[in-house]
């Protein structure tokens, strides 16, 4: 493999444990909230 493949490969990975990091974290928050109308409302 080249390290321009490695490279994509990895930053793709991170990317994507952030996205689902953040996902998890809004879904607990709005979980543990429930008094909130809706995700919407939370954006800043």
């Amino acid at each position: 493999m080249s390290i321009i493949a490695v490279t994509v490969i990895a930053l793709l990975r991170s990317s994507v444990s952030i996205i689902f990091s953040e996902f998890w974290q809004r879904l607990f928050s709005w979980r543990l909230s429930p008094s909130l109308p809706d995700l919407a409302s939370k954006n800043d």
